[in-house]
């Protein structure tokens, strides 16, 4: 039966998670250039099965490859890295690029053994650095001896790629090359022949059709189509067919840039509009994720183009055409359409937060996916099921047998009782069951060893203290801007709140001062961190380091400056939307500096608190970073004013030990330290010494590390002599590169207990740091000390989010086990209500139908029949139902024509609007349907897209008026009424369809719906009900099928047991008992009383897990019932011992 089931797993599942072959995938590509400055790392790489690492150059001497020493390290790490994220994917190098010197590479095709130099050194450099491929990007050939001598390039390289794949027994390397749109290149041909002998596939550039430095009119610049031009991409692409290369090697490029002019008047706007240059940078271009902030910042609206399949945007003068969202999606089913291998992207990096790369990857991929995925649940669902069933069986008819050997072992187990007591064991000593229970700490989990051959072996006085920690999760982690890490990448899920760092002090005003490259960053980013987490909370903190302590001094020294700094605090914070404010002072030096910034903290919190009754909004909240120990430099800390005044304060436990600073290796973030006080378990303690409530701190945790260049490699331990910092200018290093050197080198992390620390060695390089196994310690360490929470510096220093994930995972157990239990309760809880339901909706219309007066219903008929035939309708003709039914051909739908008096009619599709139309009134005034106007509005014929219509009415904050009587809606803004169809036409027109029996409906025209489909899916909703209703209870149905028969089979199982148990021969086990208890016990105990098996099962609850106390040298020792039990044991102890009493009280 085991097999079957796993032989169905197999055969089910491993199928649709399995890779399949090169020649049947997909491809979802991307080019990552090192000049975007991008970190390979931040690349999304499971949304691309192939990534392009561009660009390597040429060396124009040896006409080998050549890599510059700035891209050296990005290109020798990028597939190891890409990688870590999504381990099937494939990278290819990729060779030249537009910025290329063209006539350095027209030289190399040139010549054989310029060739063969840059053919060798290719596929070597692709071996070193990891690639699975090479890319050729010489996009600009110009003679036909350059094409020509391209395809001996291309054979000739192949040829050696192949060769090197059998002498190296390694994969053959992906040869491709990027083309232009159109095989036909200034009067010259791409060498189609080779290229289609050769190349795996070539990554078509459709893009830059128009540019705003040498196109004076605005231009689709990646039309998918263009009516009046060859400059778009179905032509080209039907060009490369034509010419012979098949489909299955052309990968369509999506450009996630667009263009920028500068109209000559704005109020010509239109593709093709008249224009004098580039807009808004040096050449126009911008990427997508600029257009978005551009069009968001500017509250611009993005107009979609059917025509061309492009999208665009007006501010003032400047248009904007671009590939959004929609097009995206539109190109990729394009191509599959045609037949493509796939689309490529250029380039990745400029993607927003991965919107153009998810579209594209999810085109018609769910579907699929989430069908399979259904497929395996409802298998593993049905496998599960049967699994029980058979389970229950086997549990049954096993428990059959073994009761049949009852008598058997119950008669061995009188002989062993006897021999136990026997002389054979003089020196045995008894204990009684209070001892054991007190040597064993009540049989604790803590104090267990091992199992030994009848049961747990415990450690002998291990008291360890339990009790329910109620511990509050303030989780918080710094969102560094400076780490040029984006905002919109990081999972705010798995925070509370999030610190936005750092604001700056003017030195000369003392308020808050923001840099300009940092305010866009700043002011959108509790907006964008609450996208994934609405219930975030952000602080902005404000830099105090040893830069900064120069200014906080002065600052806190003066009420004015004071003063000048509080209210600009607070009004950045409100300005920007952040909840509170954090100071990040670390090193104030003097006593003064201490006791003004208890003064500070003073003022601070009574405008904090006064703020609010004038803006009516919640307080804000306020925080500040603090040493490891309430001393510094033999200065305290205003503890009394920290403790009135400040939420909480974020403890920085890290950075004991720097390698630029101390000369041995150092646990830097060590929670215990036997040897010192640099350590986070003393500055807690020190903290809650000297007062601060520990529901007022939160631990640091670092998310970094440091690395040491060790004296001697072979003594590498912590604290081991170093000669100084490695890797890095300062010796740190990211949690996400520790993690990928460890990888790259194929290093060990190893865990000391000691300190709680992790660390590994690599050559004679030292890095210490903190791993998972150390984040969940001290998170526990903050819940087992009553700390309010914990705070990491910084987020984008994780890998993955492995760190948050392991630090929130634990906080989350306890809740997360609360609410399974309540979430299994209640679905039980719903699962009764609808059997029963169920139930007696079935037996009320059994009932109900017996009732049923069936003779009066057919007399009833037959007069009516009579009245039909009657002289007052003489010429009506009567047809039999054979008569009807030939003549509707068995009632067919296509025969449906109309509603007629006695049936449907059907041919009739109901069309919807997308659009509407806009007036001018003659009277804002009056601005009901059918008031006067004098004219049309907004566009030139009136005429306004729903998606328009809605952004119109979300700008001037107007409303959308319902009107129930003519089914439509409309609203006013000045003089402008509008009229349309919203959600509710829509839905009350599709219900008005599905009445009258119509054959469905037809939208005109689907592009003019909102970007979020809203009528689409409002009268997709109205349709699907129906079937969703009554596919919903088929799987209601089934589901409660399923559970009934787990409940009753059990049921069933438990009642036979009971019966089959009452016919056991009681008295003859008592009888067999007794015999051998009394051998047993002899004379030497004459008030021994003999008890039955089914006594004592009665006695034990049926032998039940709750009854258990322990485990005894022969079997399970169970707790009493009913206090007769204990003269049993006393057979085996002396009368008035304290196992004695244990069990009389029990």
């Amino acid at each position: 039966m085991e097999l079957t089931w796993i032989s169905l797993f197999l055969l089910f599942f491993l199928p649709s998670e399995l890779p399949i072959s090169s020649a049947q995938t997909w491809i979802k590509a991307g080019y990552w250039f090192s000049g975007s400055e991008f970190p390979v790392s931040d690349i999304n790489s499971a949304l691309f099965t192939h990534l392009i690492c561009a660009f390597s150059g040429l060396n124009s001497s040896t006409y080998q490859l050549s890599i510059s020493s700035s891209d050296n390290q990005s290109f020798s790490t990028f597939t190891a890295t890409l990688q870590q994220k999504n381990p099937s994917i494939v990278t290819l190098l990729s060779i030249a690029g537009g910025s290329a010197n063209s006539s350095d590479y027209s030289s190399m095709i040139s010549q054989s053994s310029y060739r063969k130099s840059f053919i060798d050194s290719s596929i070597k450099t692709a071996r070193l650095f990891g690639f699975h491929g090479l890319d050729f990007c010489w996009v600009s050939p110009s003679t036909d001896s350059d094409m020509a001598n391209m395809a001996t390039l291309f054979n000739e390289w192949r040829a050696s790629i192949e060769s090197e794949s059998r002498n190296s027994s390694k994969q053959q390397l992906i040869l491709t090359m990027a083309v232009q749109f159109s095989p036909y290149l200034d009067s010259v041909s791409f060498p189609v022949e080779s290229i289609k002998k050769n190349l795996n596939w070539v990554h078509v550039m459709a893009y830059d059709y128009y540019m705003p430095q040498w196109a004076n009119n605005t231009g689709a610049q990646a039309a998918l189509y263009d009516p009046a031009s060859e400059q778009n991409t179905d032509y080209g692409i039907n060009s490369w067919i034509n010419s012979g290369l098949s489909a299955d090697k052309l990968v369509l490029g999506l450009p996630f840039y667009g263009y920028a002019w500068t109209l000559v008047n704005p109020n010509d706007n239109a593709i093709g509009a008249p224009a004098k240059g580039p807009a808004i940078t040096e050449d126009g271009s911008m990427s997508y994720k600029d257009v978005k902030s551009y069009i968001q910042r500017y509250r611009a609206v993005s107009m979609y183009n059917a025509t061309y399949v492009v999208n665009y945007c007006t501010i003032g003068s400047t248009w904007i055409g671009f590939d959004d969202v929609e097009v995206v999606k539109i190109k990729v089913a394009y191509a599959k359409k045609k037949s493509l291998l796939g689309y490529f992207a250029w380039q990745v990096p400029y993607d927003d937060n991965w919107l153009l790369s998810q579209a594209a990857a999810q085109e018609d991929v769910k579907d699929h996916r989430n069908k399979r995925r259904l497929l395996v649940i409802v298998l593993l669902t049905a496998s599960a099921i049967v699994i029980l069933l058979v389970g229950s069986m086997v549990g049954y008819l096993r428990r059959r047998v073994l009761r049949s050997k009852d008598k058997e072992s119950r008669s061995k187990l009188g002989t062993d009782m006897a021999d136990a007591g026997s002389t054979n064991a003089p020196n045995l000593k008894i204990f009684g069951f209070a001892d054991i229970e007190v040597a064993t700490n009540m049989f604790s989990f803590e104090n267990k060893l091992g199992e030994g051959g009848y049961g747990p072996v415990h450690k002998e006085n291990g008291v360890i203290q339990h009790e329910e920690l109620h511990f509050r999760n303030v989780l918080n982690g710094g969102g560094i801007v400076s780490s040029e890490f984006p905002v919109p990448d990081i999972n705010s899920a798995l925070f509370t709140h999030l610190i936005c760092a750092f604001a700056d002090i003017n030195s000369s005003t003392y308020q808050l001062s923001i840099s300009p490259s940092d305010e866009p960053y700043f002011s959108t980013f509790t907006n964008t961190v609450k996208q994934k987490n609405p219930s975030i909370k952000t602080l902005l903190s404000i830099w105090g380091g040893k830069e900064n302590s120069s200014k906080l001094s002065p600052m806190v020294s003066k009420s004015s400056y004071r003063k000048s700094f509080i209210e600009s605090s607070i009004r950045t914070a409100r300005l920007y939307g952040f909840h509170g404010l954090d100071l990040w002072w670390i090193s104030p030096t003097t006593g003064s500096d201490m006791t003004n910034m208890g003064i500070l903290f003073d003022e601070w919190r009574a405008a904090v608190n006064s703020e609010p009754r004038n803006s009516r909004e919640s307080q804000l909240i306020l925080t500040m970073a603090v040493h490891y120990s309430p001393i510094l430099h033999s200065i305290s800390y205003p503890i009394d004013s920290i403790r009135r005044n400040l939420n909480w304060v974020d403890v920085i436990a890290y950075d004991y030990y720097l390698p630029t600073r101390d000369n041995f290796t150092g646990a830097h973030a060590a929670l215990y330290d036997p040897l010192s006080h640099l350590n986070t378990d003393f500055g807690i303690r020190e903290w809650i010494s000297k007062g601060l409530p520990t529901n007022q701190l939160v631990l640091g945790l670092p998310y970094h590390g440091y690395a040491w260049t060790l004296a001697n490699p072979k003594n590498n331990d912590i604290g081991a002599p170093a000669s100084g910092l490695a890797i890095t200018a300062d010796g740190s290093m990211s949690y996400r590169y520790i993690k990928w050197f460890i990888k790259s080198y194929g290093a060990a992390s190893v865990y000391n207990s000691t300190y709680i620390v992790n660390y590994c060695t690599i050559g004679s390089f030292w890095i210490g740091f903190d791993d998972v196994d150390a984040i969940r310690v001290k998170v526990s360490y903050a819940k087992e000390k009553r700390l309010l929470g914990y705070n990491v510096f910084q987020v984008p220093n994780d890998d993955n989010w492995v760190l948050s994930l392991a630090a929130q995972g634990d906080a989350k157990d306890h809740r997360n086990n609360r609410r399974l239990l309540v979430i299994v309760l209640l679905t039980a809880l719903a699962i009764v209500i609808l059997l029963v339901g169920s139930m007696v909706w079935y037996l009320r219309k059994r009932v109900l139908r017996s009732k049923d007066t069936d003779k009066e219903s057919r007399s009833k008929l037959g007069t009516d029949m009579a009245d039909a035939g009657s002289t007052n309708a003489p010429n009506l003709k009567i047809f039999g139902f054979a008569d009807i039914e030939v003549a509707t051909n068995m009632f067919s739908f296509e025969n449906k024509l109309g509603e007629g008096g006695y049936g449907p009619v059907h041919k009739l599709v109901l069309g919807l609007p997308y659009h509407g139309y806009a007036w001018t009134l003659a009277n804002p005034k009056n601005n009901d349907i059918g008031a006067p106007a004098s004219g049309l509005a907004i566009t030139a014929d009136g005429s306004v897209s729903y998606r328009y219509i809605k952004w119109f009415i979300k700008s001037y904050g107007a409303a959308s008026v319902y009107n129930s009587t003519y089914i439509v809606n409309h609203c006013t803004i000045g003089s402008f009424w509008i009229g349309f169809d919203d959600v509710d036409a829509i839905r009350v027109k599709v219900s008005y369809a599905k009445e009258k029996r119509l054959l469905g409906y037809n939208v005109f025209q689907v592009p003019n719906d909102d970007v979020n489909w809203v009528l689409s899916l409002a009268a997709q909703g109205v349709v699907k009900d129906h079937r969703n209703n009554r596919r919903l209870l088929v799987i209601v149905l089934l589901t409660a099928s399923a559970i009934a028969i787990l409940l009753v089979g059990p049921m069933v199982w438990y009642l036979r047991r009971r019966v089959l148990r009452s016919k056991d021969t009681d008295k003859e086990s008592r009888s067999k008992l007794g015999t051998d208890m009394a051998d047993a016990g002899s004379t030497n105990a004459p008030n021994l009383k003999i008890f039955g098996f089914a006594d004592i099962e009665v006695a034990t609850n049926m032998f039940s897990f709750e009854s258990k106390l322990g485990e005894g040298g022969y079997g399970p020792v169970y707790k009493v019932i009913f206090t007769f039990f204990y003269q049993c044991i006393q057979a085996f102890m002396s009368k008035g011992s304290r196992c004695t009493y244990i069990f009389r009280v029990e």
